[in-house]
């Protein structure tokens, strides 16, 4: 998954009303010890939503808890991988790994709530 180039993370977070330089501005990022404009969080959460929701429709995230550990940057192309822990009748536990090349950027779990037809 593709995270775009600058533009596409400043309007994402224009989109969001997140005013954080980071997100903005390349002066700022290279004061904070960055390479430059990072992704928001949440537009990386919205990738890890998207995949889980192509896999497994009408799903329902009860719960998601992620933790960043190193920036996304325009241009970075993510591996985000989704693996079922444990699978009850009404919800499943899923452990989160998102990679950048051979770098894990975010790693988590969530919570799904399954579709009851």
């Amino acid at each position: 998954m593709c995270v775009g180039d600058e533009k596409k993370i400043r309007d994402f977070a224009r989109s969001i009303d997140d005013e954080n330089p980071l997100h903005h501005d390349n002066e700022a990022t290279k004061g904070a010890g960055l390479q430059g404009i990072i992704a928001p969080g949440v537009m990386i959460l919205g990738f890890v939503s998207s995949i889980i929701a192509k896999e497994i429709p009408w799903v329902m995230i009860h719960r998601l808890d992620v933790r960043f550990k190193k920036p996304v940057y325009a241009g970075s192309v993510l591996a985000i991988s989704c693996t079922v822990l444990r699978q009850r009748r009404v919800s499943a536990d899923v452990a989160i790994t998102i990679k950048n090349g051979l770098d894990t950027v975010a790693e988590g779990s969530c919570q799904l709530l399954l579709p009851q037809w």
